[in-house]
């Protein structure tokens, strides 16, 4: 019997492997130091040595039997001497003197579980059910909630059942349910009684059921994806058979869909037939909780929807369709909406993966939410470890033990062309420059090297052509772009740099650090290297869905275990769906909120400073979203530098910057800016001194953002001349006209434009004359007229022409009655 077995192995530990026994030494060490031992304890501690010599050392078995009866004849009464004498006669072949002796000590000792429980075993063992039955009963009278007692309760009462006793069925179901109710592992043995209790139920398609559950599960554990198709196969003839006896069962609808829907490497994975079962099981919150993810990962949102308000109908609160629903919220830009339900979320699921699920997506939607705040409060680089040689020897021993280089690959250019693609998508510089090269090894791989070496392997081509027979390895092969921009992830982040700073770490420090903290650590880089894969994969025009596909293929074949350094195919495949629908697709949806809080923000500068530099920075947390996850594209750079242009200009006030007294592309009405002024942050307040120190944080964000949109793409205008006005603003008159030297119309700019900001910069400098000429030639231009009309009558104040800037002034009002600076012009009329 298992658990009989286990008592007396354990005290037979105790005393021949372990020294003196719990029971030789005194409750309390204190006293034990002060007190002397006595002769008899003497004589018993020198007994248990020499026993555990005889059977430790000289394997002399009867010696030990004699050392351990010479401890019983100085203390009848000694369990752990007991337990170990009867132990040495079950090993020596002697069960009826095991037996004495275990009666001898329940006699002695008869309020001693663990005797009993081993009693019942060796009774057991002998084939004396009844009496086996009469200790147990006895172990249970001591102690009925003990796990142990009640799992030995259990295994005779199933024996007796098993072996044909069919009148111990009620006394076998009740020990069984007694067992669960004790324990609050769920092991193998615990498992056992869940299954007797279902099949003494009387309840066929049940058994089925919890059979086809259990299958399930199983597929989960293995590592083989033979094991996992032979496993899921079981779990889908169960729920099958299920559905055949009982169509109208849901549940076995909901977990036959959960079978369609799991394991996208098993030859089960079929998201049509999963939804079609799902469907048929209404009443289950978690079948529409399923259905709407994967509705959701086919981006049928409207459909998602439905079945997550479903789910809210059958119980309110529900964490995980709350928090399913604040996804999609998330997604159509109901940010409000999102944050109530994902707070909801949060307060059902305390202390759990879901809340910690909920609040990362409350962070992104609002990073200033006291949730997310509080979270980050209480959660409160390194040289290149690579020399140069040490690198040269890690690249040459690459090449050689994956089959040397083909330098004649006919793939090699096809790979070139893919790398360089995927390097311009990716914004890599000159500073990096990468190399490819084709492996003659069979193995499916690519690597990467952090010098940007690049190599793809001969088996990785052999694979995708036996794989999609039907699509040339070209430079627009989806699965080899995927491939390709996961190594090239791999290099800009310098993964495998980091890798051996761990490892360097692990061996150096000085106290032993757990070598699963790197394995974690490894598993994280490749999941972040997906991602950043799939974004620049689809960013160099390759479709999002052929990483996916590669990796659903490759899991077929050679699903990896979970304890190594890489997740398991499946574990990748389902958080790249969940990325790129969730996340990624935000990002783009956040692109466009910021768009709309930048329009926003300008209708509000007329009317109330405080919501244009909310909705301004509203602006900026969105495109600051989509340029952290679709990587710096030059369009999310320069909206960025215009949203902290306008922020830096209304902290900056009429009294600081220029383009509080002229009309520009970034000019707002004077009032606005001077109402700003302590709004400024305390770091901008309190510095004084250069202009650099002088300028707020918003504009040397913008001049970032500007030069950044230009590193990209130098041939950019519309960012240059918003660099050139970015510098203006902060009053760094020359590098205003520097910058604007290099502009030229055309991409989105006209003449009339640069003819403008050229007016203000001479204007600001003094030159006025020549202020006056370019605001005249920006006058004929349509898209400039107005700007360069109210700047010349600006001019002419500045200039002490009071009369003719007061008619001036009057013909911009006129022309232009509406906006903010028509108001600015009546009023200057008005009081010149």
């Amino acid at each position: 019997m298992m658990t009989g077995t286990k008592v007396l192995a354990v005290f037979a530990a105790l005393v021949l492997f372990g020294g003196a026994t719990a029971e030789a030494r005194p409750r309390a060490p204190r006293e034990a130091a002060s007190r002397k031992l006595s002769r008899k304890d003497l004589q018993i501690e020198r007994h248990e040595w020499m026993a555990q010599y005889h059977v430790m050392r000289a394997n002399d078995l009867p010696a030990a039997i004699r050392e351990y009866q010479a401890v019983l004849r100085l203390d009848k009464h000694r369990v752990s001497a007991g337990l170990a004498l009867a132990t040495l006669y079950q090993r020596s072949g002697k069960p009826k003197d095991a037996l004495a002796a275990l009666g001898k000590l329940t006699k002695r000792n008869p309020r001693q579980l663990e005797v009993w429980l081993a009693l019942a075993d060796a009774q057991g063992a002998s084939g004396d059910r009844a009496a086996q039955s009469a200790s147990i009963a006895r172990a249970v009278a001591l102690a009925p909630r003990d796990p142990a007692v009640q799992a030995a309760r259990f295994e005779v009462a199933s024996r007796r059942y098993r072996g044909g006793e069919v009148a111990v069925k009620d006394e076998l179901l009740a020990a069984a349910r007694d067992y669960l109710a004790s324990s609050r592992q769920m092991g193998p043995h615990q498992a056992l009684a869940q299954r007797t209790v279902v099949e003494l139920s009387d309840d066929p398609v049940a058994l089925v059921v919890f059979d086809a559950k259990a299958a399930y599960l199983a597929a989960f554990e293995s590592a083989r994806m033979g094991d996992i198709n032979q496993k899921m196969a079981e779990a889908q003839r169960g729920f099958e058979l299920c559905v055949s006896r009982q169509p109208k069962n849901q549940e076995c609808h909901y977990q036959l869909g959960l079978v369609y829907s799991s394991v996208k490497a098993s030859e089960a994975y079929d998201v049509d037939q999963a939804l079609a079962e799902l469907a048929k099981a209404p009443d289950l919150v978690p079948a529409q909780v399923e259905a709407a993810r994967l509705h959701r990962l086919r981006d049928s949102n409207d459909a998602a929807r439905a079945a997550l308000q479903r789910a809210l109908e059958l119980q309110p609160e529900h964490p995980v369709a709350l928090l399913e629903l604040a996804v999609l919220d998330k997604l159509e830009g109901k940010e409000q909406q999102a944050v109530a339900k994902l707070v909801s979320a949060i307060e059902h699921a305390q202390d759990s993966a879901l809340a910690e699920r909920a609040l990362g997506e409350l962070g992104k939607v609002s990073p200033t939410h006291p949730l997310v705040v509080r979270a980050t409060a209480m959660g409160g680089a390194s040289d290149d470890v690579f020399s140069t040689e040490r690198l040269k020897s890690a690249v040459a021993l690459v090449e050689e033990a994956l089959g040397g280089v083909e330098k004649d690959a006919p793939e090699l250019g096809a790979v070139e062309d893919i790398v360089a693609r995927l390097a311009a998508a990716a914004g890599v510089g000159t500073s990096l420059t990468l190399r490819v090269a084709i492996l003659g090894s069979d193995s499916i791989n690519a690597i990467a090297m952090p010098d940007g070496h690049v190599y793809v392997t001969r088996g990785m081509f052999d694979f995708l052509r036996r794989t999609w027979p039907d699509r040339p390895v070209d430079a627009t092969h989806d699965a080899l772009g995927h491939v390709l921009a996961h190594e090239l992830a791999h290099v800009l982040r310098r993964h495998t740099v980091q890798g051996v700073i761990y490892r360097e770490a692990l061996k150096d420090a000085s106290r032993p650090i757990d070598p699963a903290v790197l394995t974690h650590v490894t598993r994280l880089q490749e999941i972040e290297a997906d991602r950043d894969g799939i974004v620049i994969a689809s960013l160099a025009g390759f479709h999002p869905r052929g990483g996916i596909e590669l990796m659903e293929r490759l899991g077929k074949d050679q699903e990896i275990p979970r304890h190594l350094d890489h997740p398991t195919f499946e574990e990748r495949v389902s958080f790249l769906q969940e990325y790129w629908t969730n996340d990624v697709r935000y990002a783009y949806v956040s692109f466009g909120l910021g768009v709309a809080a930048m329009d926003q923000a300008a209708r509000a500068e007329e009317l109330d400073v405080d919501t244009a530099a909310k909705a301004y920075q509203d602006a900026a947390d969105h495109f600051q979203r989509f340029r952290t996850t679709v990587l710096a594209q030059r369009e999310v750079m320069n909206n960025l530098g215009v949203v902290y242009a306008k922020l830096g200009v209304l902290a900056l006030g009429k009294a600081e910057s220029p383009l509080g007294r002229w009309r520009t592309r970034f000019s707002i009405e004077r009032k606005s800016a001077s109402q700003y002024k302590s709004l400024v942050r305390e770091e901008s307040a309190k510095r004084g001194g250069a202009d650099k120190a002088r300028m707020p944080w918003q504009l040397r964000e913008a001049i970032s953002m500007f030069k950044e949109a230009l590193a990209t793409d130098e041939g950019y205008q519309k960012a240059r001349l918003n660099l050139a006005l970015a510098y203006l603003a902060a009053s760094r008159l020359d590098a205003a006209a520097e910058t604007l030297a290099l502009a030229c119309a055309g991409r989105g700019v006209s003449e009339g434009e640069l003819a403008v900001v050229r007016g203000v910069i001479l204007a600001e400098r003094g030159e006025h004359a020549q202020a006056q000429a370019a605001f005249a030639q920006a006058a004929a231009s349509k898209g400039a007229a107005a700007a360069a009309t109210f700047n010349a009558a600006r001019l002419l104040e500045v200039l002490g022409k009071k009369a003719e800037a007061k008619a001036a002034y009057a013909v911009y009002a006129k022309a232009y009655p509406s906006g903010a600076w028509a108001a600015v012009a009546r009023a200057a009329a008005g009081s010149l």
